[in-house]
């Protein structure tokens, strides 16, 4: 697929998106630089009845130029405590501390896989930590063998960084 088609695909997925948009999973989309349809902004809301709710997450959708055969790289731009996510040193143009999202859809992506896929299974996240592939020892651990400090330390990165209040 060459660029082209890969532009006008990412186009009618994004278009498709907001006409039938994902508002019963608490997902908005949209785009943060208005010329540029390779990166998505999403607007996340934590599953009622889990350990994140009340949390607002903003996350980045990244998609490659060669995309569909290549997959999106999916990140968190608030910080959220999880099994799954990472944070590193800066990689962005403006210094973000982005959490780097660890889904096993995305390691097994197929050109055939859509971005609707992808946000429905992203929305999983909330129900379910991935102990089989986590980013950190001490948070394995800690959701392993100490659950309540682990729950702890979500709920401090909800009021702290995700709450509706601030957000």
């Amino acid at each position: 697929m060459d660029s082209f088609d890969s532009l006008s695909r990412l186009k009618k997925e994004y278009k498709e998106i907001n006409v039938n948009p994902l508002s019963n999973l608490g997902i908005t989309v949209g785009l943060p630089y208005e010329k540029n349809i390779y990166e998505w902004q999403l607007t996340l809301t934590g599953a009622i009845d889990t350990i994140y709710n009340g949390g607002i997450f903003f996350l980045k959708l990244v998609f490659p130029k060669e995309y569909p055969n290549k997959a999106p790289e999916l990140y968190f731009i608030t910080p959220i405590y999880h099994l799954n996510v990472r944070y590193k040193k800066s990689i962005s143009p403006n210094n973000e501390h982005l959490g780097h999202v660890n889904l096993s859809f995305l390691n097994s992506w197929k050109p055939s896989n859509t971005p609707r896929e992808m946000l429905t299974k992203l929305y999983s996240i909330f129900y379910f930590q991935n102990p089989e592939s986590p980013y950190g020892l001490d948070r394995y651990d800690e959701y392993r063998y100490n659950r309540a400090l682990f729950e702890e330390k979500v709920r401090y990165f909800i009021d702290k960084y995700a709450n509706k209040k601030e957000a």
